[in-house]
C-alpha cells in the first residue's frame, strides 16, 4: 500500500522500535524517516566476510564516500586503515549508522536470526513532524 494512503486513513506505518519481528521489505517510521530492511547484494555478503576483523569507518567518511561513487572498492581500501569505534564492519552498509540513528530494539526476523547478518536498512524518506 503506498504510504500516502496509509497516512490519508490514519494508519500510520509501524515504528521499528517496537517491531518483532522485523520483516524485510515492509515500510517502517524510525525517528522522523522512513526505512525497510532490503537483502544485501552477494558483492556486500562477501564484503562483510572479508573485513569481518576489521571495525565500522566514521559515518562523516560514508557520507563523503557515497558522494563520490566508488562503492565496496573504496570501503576495502580505506577498511585496511582501521577505525576509532568498536562498531561491526557491517554497520558502513547500513542508512542509521550513517545518519547516526539507532538501531531498532527488536533486530531478528522471524525465524530468530539477526537482521544485520544477511540484510542492511535503507532510509526511503527522511520526514519530519514539524507543523
Amino acid at each position: 500500500m503506498r504510504l500516502w494512503m496509509r497516512n490519508y486513513f490514519k494508519h500510520p506505518v509501524e515504528n521499528i522500535r517496537q517491531a518483532k519481528p522485523i520483516v524485510p521489505g515492509r515500510l517502517y517510521r524510525n525517528f522522523g524517516n522512513i526505512c525497510k530492511a532490503v537483502p544485501m547484494t552477494a558483492s556486500e555478503l562477501r564484503y562483510v566476510k572479508e573485513c569481518a576483523g576489521y571495525e565500522a569507518l566514521s559515518p562523516y567518511l560514508l557520507k563523503d564516500l557515497d558522494k563520490s561513487g566508488n562503492g565496496l572498492s573504496s570501503l576495502r581500501e580505506l577498511q585496511q586503515k582501521g577505525a576509532e569505534d568498536a562498531v561491526p564492519v557491517r554497520c558502513n552498509l547500513c542508512d542509521f549508522y550513517k545518519y547516526g540513528i539507532p538501531c531498532p530494539v527488536h533486530n531478528v526476523l522471524a525465524d530468530g536470526s539477526i537482521v544485520c547478518d544477511t540484510h542492511r536498512y535503507i532510509i526511503i524518506k527522511h520526514i519530519s513532524y514539524v507543523k
